[in-house]
């Protein structure tokens, strides 16, 4: 038998985390939740967080640096079997003064 009402903030944050790599049938039981208040919250979700898994929002950024949190090093780790082929990787070292 499934829930009833809202879904709680935990809900929200599993399906927010999960939903990409779990089939909403999976969704649907785990959180004993009927398959469609689950998919109305996927589509309200990625309405309000289109850039979500864009790597530049989560760069930190002042007086003309740009560091990489961990999460958008995470990321572009998750993004690296997807890149276009013929692209190259770019390391760059930083110069220390001597």
């Amino acid at each position: 038998m499934s829930k009833t009402g809202p879904l709680s903030v935990a809900e929200k944050f599993f399906i927010s985390k999960k939903y990409k790599e779990m089939e909403l049938e999976d969704l649907s039981k785990e959180l004993k939740r009927t398959q469609s208040i689950i998919q109305e919250y996927i589509e309200e979700y990625e309405r309000e967080n289109p850039d979500e898994f864009n790597v530049a929002s989560q760069m930190s950024s002042s007086r003309g640096t740009t560091v990489m949190t961990q999460n958008a090093s995470e990321m572009i780790d998750e993004l690296r079997p997807r890149r276009k082929p013929g692209r190259p990787d770019c390391t760059t070292e930083i110069k220390r003064k001597k």
